[in-house]
């Protein structure tokens, strides 16, 4: 009965999909007709209709994606793919997402959520934008039609039953879950970007609309709310992801430009330059052009990334034998990425070949202020310089795709390719940041701008004294640890040319513009929020922003990590002024692996820690805390012989307010036995106990073994015979190895292995651990002492928190629009405010929250421009 209703609900899945499809398509037909019917209101309703029986379709595939995998049933082959018994919450429901099917499933999903409040807002846009955004969810279903979640394990034949007596089906167990996905981060993560990505077709249909109906100025108020709402959920994202890489990857970084992040991060700068030119056009009028573009960009962009981390094409090596993505999925079902691409060709290509059409009919309008010292100029600036870096990295992103179309081998620009282009451009917006809070729309007074820069910009050089002092402090530490003569030592000089003297000139210009910004933004978000909150988003933002580049900088760049190999009772080692002792494992041994305790998954390296003085210990007062970076076998599942098991390490963090004390495992820790070699008969003195070799016993080409005797000096006597078995594919792995009768210390069983026989000598050698001798552990760490990184979570939290903000003032400024599409024009911000306690003419905002209202008195504002 239970299989029966699988069948069914794989039926039901399935259908819902196919549903999802039809819906879509009378969706679209029904708006086509009620724009060329505008006075006929059914076809309206038939078009509303639609999207409802597609979206609520979606919904309910996705949701028969979660009830499989959280009830674990396992006759579903991708819930067998990607979940196991061990997985318990919402890790369990986190391997929804976990692979293809299921983050398409996502993106549908989200993308249906995000429909009903796009059709509940669109206002009379309703029938120009549904069809296009509807036909997102068509292409989406259609995809998983083709690589179905829902296809069913096929039962054994008689011949798998014959070959594997005993098999129950359906599997009592699934592979199992990557272990690194079975983290917080990922059960918010993906939802978060996705949520992003799926917003994007908002962007995308809204300038597609605005260029067929040639109405280039009242879809931009309505686009804003969407647009901050894609800054933000992206940029979480992003936050989200590097923070689940530096938390788990055990390289003490959050950030690689692998292409799986490019591929998230050249969108999120498109849909930011659109923020701020949404902005321009809707108090200035200008930047229609542009705009249109970068609402199509964004969304090409997303698609782009998708069709690279699925394809396939970032799942082969370079020339060196490197994967060119550690994160990329392997490739795609082949109709359905034939219908990926036509998403691309009809969305990316379409959508610019339109832009490029009505080119000519765009109005045109000067957009850089009459001076450089305007917000005309700073707005445009930085969507130039995001528009700069957007196009480097998805150039360098798409290498491997343009490189095979030239037959050439695969390859990935390095991480230092990025930082030396990426370095001047955020020198640059940093710059623009910190400037841009003291001017006005058109022009500012020169003098009152100077003037108004005093305090930021003296504070800024303050700050830059600060820094040199710092990093001559910081590169003497670096010294002690890295030999100053060898370049190759800091990897981060690849980004300077190898110039000591270049690197530490950058740092501090960076970290100093970056206080500059965050200082400069900061006075007037206090400013701003005292008179009138949500305007204080945009600014907000800022702060966040200059945060994160001191912190990224300085982390990055003056990071010391030492390799140091712990042996079990050698008392420990200092690093960094931390002395670090091991004091065990903490996995359950198997009884045919008594000296493995890695094949735990739960396996972690206690480590005590003794921090320098003045640094705190353990929560209950004691100078000395533990720490256990994991260490553990992840593919037993998957693994078709011992050789091919392969062991994830996670690192342990200890947070301090200045700094991070990242300590990973820098490779599998070796076990140290006790070995010897005995003749037949011979015996040898371990401890108290006394190991007799009698002889050997086997079977050629299926197992060999010794005849062991082990006697305590009580007379007592225990009998073992340690085998080694050769697999069907040439592999060896030992077996009878346990010793239950004499535990150790921890109560893990002794064991004795075989090493090797000889057969010309019939000798035999032998690994034993027994109480009071016992293997030993060499544990090697790379400890990392990674300064100012916390900067880099908090300016995103804070940015992320300024962008809502700015979203929910939109959103309410959205509301107030006439519905009349002919009328339909945006309000601008209010233009420039007096503020005489400090003597501003005026105050201007970069980003598409911030806002010039600045109070007077307190409770009270006064404008003194437009």
């Amino acid at each position: 009965m239970d299989n029966e209703i699988k069948y069914t609900t794989a039926f039901s899945g399935a259908a819902t999909l196919w549903v999802t499809l039809f819906a879509a398509l009378f969706c679209i037909i029904g708006y086509v007709l009620a724009l060329r019917n505008p006075d006929n209101r059914l076809y309206k309703n038939v078009g509303r209709a639609g999207y409802t029986l597609a979206g609520l379709s979606m919904i309910a595939a996705f949701g028969l994606m979660c009830f499989h995998i959280y009830e674990r049933h396992y006759i579903y082959k991708y819930v067998f793919e990607h979940t196991g018994n061990e997985l318990e919450g919402w890790y369990r429901l986190a391997a929804t997402w976990s692979g293809q099917e299921g983050s398409f499933g996502l993106w549908a999903v989200l993308t249906a959520v995000i429909g009903f409040l796009v059709l509940r807002n669109a206002g009379r846009y309703e029938a120009r934008i549904m069809p296009f955004y509807v036909s997102i969810l068509a292409f989406l279903s259609a995809i998983l039609i083709k690589q179905s979640p829902f296809l069913l394990i096929p039962p054994p034949t008689a011949k798998m039953l014959a070959e594997t007596p005993g098999i129950i089906f359906p599997f009592p167990e699934g592979l199992g879950l990557n272990p690194s996905l079975a983290n917080y981060w990922m059960t918010i993560h993906p939802p978060t970007i996705f949520f992003g990505f799926a917003s994007l077709g908002v962007l995308f249909v809204y300038s597609v609309a605005a260029l067929i109906w040639k109405d280039y100025d009242g879809w931009s108020s309505r686009v804003m709310p969407y647009a901050a709402l894609s800054c933000a959920t992206l940029g979480g994202g992003l936050m989200m992801g590097g923070y689940w890489a530096y938390e788990t990857q055990g390289w003490h970084g959050f950030w690689a430009w692998d292409p799986v992040e490019n591929a998230s991060f050249f969108p999120w700068l498109a849909v930011t330059a659109l923020m701020h030119g949404l902005v321009v056009q809707k108090n200035r009028g200008g930047m229609a052009r542009t705009n249109t573009f970068l609402g199509i960009l964004s969304f090409t962009l997303f698609l782009i990334g998708t069709f690279l981390t699925r394809s396939g094409a970032l799942s082969s090596k370079d020339a060196s034998g490197v994967l060119l993505s550690v994160h990329a999925f392997a490739n795609m079902e082949s109709t359905a990425l034939r219908f990926l691409v036509a998403m691309l060709a009809f969305y990316g290509g379409g959508g610019l070949i339109l832009w490029f059409v009505r080119l000519r009919s765009m109005p045109v309008k000067k957009t850089t202020g009459e001076t450089v010292v305007s917000r005309d100029f700073a707005m445009y600036m930085s969507v130039m310089l995001m528009l700069i870096g957007c196009a480097i990295i998805t150039l360098g992103t798409t290498t491997p795709l343009w490189k095979s179309w030239l037959h050439q081998a695969p390859s990935q620009p390095q991480a230092a390719f990025y930082n030396k282009v990426m370095i001047p451009l955020s020198l640059l917006t940093a710059l623009f940041m910190g400037f841009a809070p003291w001017v006005a729309w058109r022009n500012t007074s020169r003098e009152t701008f100077l003037k108004k820069l005093t305090i930021p910009w003296y504070a800024m050089i303050a700050f830059g004294f600060f820094m040199v002092m710092w990093v001559m402090s910081a590169q003497v530490g670096m010294e002690k640890i890295h030999d100053v003569a060898d370049e190759s030592a800091v990897s981060t000089l690849a980004s300077w040319n190898n110039s000591r003297v270049l690197q530490r000139l950058t740092v501090v210009t960076l970290a100093s513009l970056g206080f500059f910004a965050a200082l400069s933004n900061a006075m007037l978000a206090y400013r701003v929020f005292r008179a009138k909150p949500l305007s204080a988003g945009g600014w907000l933002a800022h702060v966040g922003i200059g945060l994160l580049i001191i912190g990224a900088v300085v982390s990055n760049t003056y990071e010391r990590t030492q390799r140091v190999t712990l042996s079990q009772g050698d008392g420990g080692k200092e690093v960094f002024g931390y002395k670090i002792a091991f004091e065990g494992m903490t996995g359950k041994v198997l009884p045919e692996r008594p000296l493995n305790p890695d094949y735990d998954y739960n396996n972690s390296i206690r480590l005590r820690i003794t921090p320098p003085e003045g640094e705190s210990g353990s929560a209950d007062g004691s100078k000395t805390f533990l720490i256990e970076p994991r260490w553990f076998v992840h593919n037993m599942k998957r693994a078709e012989s011992e050789e091919k098991l392969e062991r994830m390490i996670w690192p342990s963090i200890v947070k301090y307010f200045g700094h991070d004390f990242y300590v990973g495992v820098a490779g599998n820790p070796e076990l140290k036995i006790p070995s010897f070699t005995l003749p037949v008969g011979g015996s040898r003195a371990v401890g108290d106990y006394v190991v007799t070799y009698e002889g050997s016993v086997g079977e050629p080409g299926k197992f060999m073994g010794a005849k062991v005797i082990i006697a305590n000096k009580d007379g007592s006597q225990i009998r073992k015979a340690p085998l080694q078995v050769f697999s069907q594919d040439g592999s060896m792995h030992n077996m009878d190895n346990a010793i239950p009768e004499l535990p150790d210390e921890n109560g893990n069983p002794s064991a004795v292995y075989l090493g090797k026989l000889d057969p010309a000598t019939k000798s035999a050698e032998l690994q034993v651990s027994l109480p009071g001798t016992a293997a030993t552990w060499e544990i090697p760490l790379s400890v990392t002492y990674k300064p100012w990184v916390n900067l880099v979570w908090i300016g995103v939290v804070i940015s992320v928190l300024g962008i809502f903000i700015a979203m929910i003032r939109r959103i309410i400024e959205a509301r107030k629009i006439n519905d009349d599409i002919e009328g339909d024009k945006p309000e601008p911000d209010l233009q420039v405010w007096d503020l005489p306690e400090s003597g501003i003419a005026g105050a201007s905002h970069l980003s598409a929250g911030a806002s010039p209202i600045i109070p007077h008195k307190p409770g009270k504002l006064r404008p003194t421009g437009k």
